[in-house]
């Protein structure tokens, strides 16, 4: 006997509908819409028990100001945010674009865990923002 068993799950998690942030990180309303702010080194958003069954990447919608020169790197963690390391995206800089596409490959997995979205730049201020 066997069951098709159907997995439903958000295309998208909203950056400001976390479960939990680093210190210092807040919220703003940006022309209507929720923005993460103060973003800095080693700053982390956190979703729990996120089934990751067959997930080969994760897409994040990254916002700079134009002038950002700064390179950041963004790291996922599974438990904790410096927990086992899932998945790590390439270097992304400014370029004089207000917002980025930027891709992170996953390590395949299976089941629910809780994913820590750590953010790497020495240099980082409030210059960067998540949505």
């Amino acid at each position: 006997l066997s069951k098709d068993l159907l997995r439903l799950r958000p295309a998208r998690f909203p950056a400001a509908e976390n479960d939990g942030t680093s210190p210092g990180v807040s919220k703003e309303d940006r022309n209507g819409a929720p923005v993460l702010v103060n973003i800095r080194h080693n700053s982390w958003l956190k979703w729990q028990a996120i089934d990751l069954t067959e997930i080969r990447a994760v897409q994040i919608e990254l916002m700079t100001t134009p002038e950002w020169k700064e390179g950041l790197v963004v790291e996922l963690h599974l438990k904790s945010p410096d927990g086992p390391l899932a998945g790590t995206s390439r270097e992304v800089y400014g370029k004089g674009l207000p917002v980025q596409l930027i891709s992170v490959d996953m390590t395949p997995m299976s089941g629910r865990h809780d994913v820590f979205m750590v953010f790497k730049s020495p240099r980082t201020g409030n210059d960067v923002s998540i949505g």
